[in-house]
């Protein structure tokens, strides 16, 4: 229960539903056209997700996303 709460809260804290994974790894490309830029608490929350996605494979990342995020 811990762990779908903690898993819940960083998903909405990276904006809910539609909200993927950002991939820190990878250089920034100027192309957002317009978009504000993300808070650190959404940066944070995209690192720990990714961690979860890393551990947790493809196929079971999306079952915990279904499950615990997007419960609407």
């Amino acid at each position: 229960m811990a762990a779908a709460t903690r898993f819940r809260a960083l998903w909405e804290a990276m904006g809910g539903k539609g909200a993927g994974v950002i991939d820190y790894s990878k250089e920034h490309v100027d192309g957002g056209k317009g978009r504000d830029p993300i808070t650190e608490r959404q940066a944070n929350a995209g690192k720990e997700l990714a961690k979860c996605r890393e551990l947790l494979g493809v196929r079971l990342y999306g079952l915990v996303s279904a499950v615990c995020g997007d419960m609407h």
